[in-house]
């Protein structure tokens, strides 16, 4: 390695023994050498510790320290982003697997275009085994995207398809102030956002990372929690300004506001209501203001949902009632009247005895 390594790997630990070895053997196993692997250790009780420093004494590419109190997820990115000496900060995580050419492709990309800011792969969903799951995969082929539509685009889906920590690569001196602390689950997008604020996006359809999904780690948890509907409140009125210029201020609360339903909606599926109802009662302690946002923002779109259905119903009625009413004036009429006998023959053909 040399003295200024060209990629800072930045790595929080937290209680990841289980997958650690997996993900600094696809990191040391990389096609491109020039990088170093910062791991900050945020209180890790379960071995992690002992697996890091191992990899540090034999590796002198990987340097290892514990925080001096708990940081957090986004909180300890940034102590690792802090301590980066090189010219692009990579992301990673404990539980996440990289391509043999994953540094190689994206700083390749970087390096030969200066308008992209930020690069991005597909991505490959894996279990806790390391079995595919899941492609992920937004787009076929390799694309440029401005920036700027990136952000549009992930706003109004209120969604992340530029890709995990694992999968993107940006340049050092946008690196900013950081993850913003603030957020529990779509702190990465939110970060996404401001780095391409000095440029482009250049995506890689063939994936670069495998990104784990399993009941233990912070994405499970965020979802369990539903600390995910607090950030998609704090980002969409974080940038609301982006947006407002699309769509009027009503139909931007509503479509967050059923955003958040639908994906409550798959939490209950996936883990059930009764474990809901115990993890909200944790997760809310310190959240009570943004909890209340969200249920009177939840509760406004039911009213709307419920004006809605109400008038479909008067006008059902409406519409009813003007079709009783026709149907009792042609049965009043003369034609009708004189008709009966033709109607009582067919009845008769058809073998239906009921009267006209």
């Amino acid at each position: 390695m040399s003295q200024t390594p060209r990629v800072s790997i930045c790595l929080p630990l937290y209680n990841g023994a289980k997958h650690l070895q997996a993900a600094l053997e696809s990191v040391v196993a990389q096609t491109y050498d020039d990088f170093e692997v910062l791991i900050a250790d945020d209180g890790s009780t379960d071995g992690s510790d002992k697996i890091a420093f191992e990899f540090a004494e034999k590796d002198k590419r990987v340097r290892y320290w514990k925080n001096e109190s708990r940081q957090g997820l986004f909180g300890n990115y940034n102590a690792c982003i802090r301590q980066a000496k090189g010219e692009y900060i990579k992301p990673f995580a404990q539980d996440d697997i990289f391509a043999p050419d994953c540094l190689k492709s994206l700083l390749e990309i970087l390096e030969s275009d200066q308008s992209v800011a930020l690069v991005s792969s597909a991505r490959r969903i894996i279990d806790g085994a390391g079995a595919e799951v899941e492609l992920k995969q937004p787009f076929k082929h390799d694309i440029r995207l401005d920036g700027k539509n990136v952000i549009r685009f992930n706003l109004i889906s209120l969604n992340n398809w530029v890709g995990e920590p694992a999968t993107v690569m940006f340049r050092t001196k946008h690196a900013g102030t950081g993850f913003d602390t603030r957020y529990f689950h779509y702190g990465d997008i939110e970060y996404w956002f401001r780095v391409l604020a000095f440029g482009d996006l250049h995506y890689l359809a063939e994936p670069k990372a495998s990104f784990r999904r399993h009941g233990s780690n912070e994405t499970d948890k965020n979802y369990r929690q539903m600390l995910f509907a607090l950030d998609i409140l704090r980002m969409s009125f974080d940038y609301r300004n982006v947006l407002a210029e699309f769509e009027p201020d009503d139909l931007f609360r509503r479509r967050i506001a059923e955003k958040i339903a639908l994906e409550h909606g798959h939490t209950i599926a996936d883990v059930g209501a009764t474990q809901l109802i115990h993890e909200y009662s944790k997760a809310f302690g310190d959240e009570t203001a943004g909890f209340r946002l969200l249920s009177s923002m939840a509760l406004g779109t039911i009213s709307d949902l419920i004006k809605e259905l109400d008038h479909e119903k008067r006008c059902r009625h409406d519409e009813h009632e003007r079709f009783v009413l026709e149907v009792n004036k042609m049965k009043n009429s003369m034609y009708y009247k004189l008709s009966n006998p033709l109607r009582k023959l067919r009845n008769a053909i058809k073998g239906d005895h009921r009267e006209g």
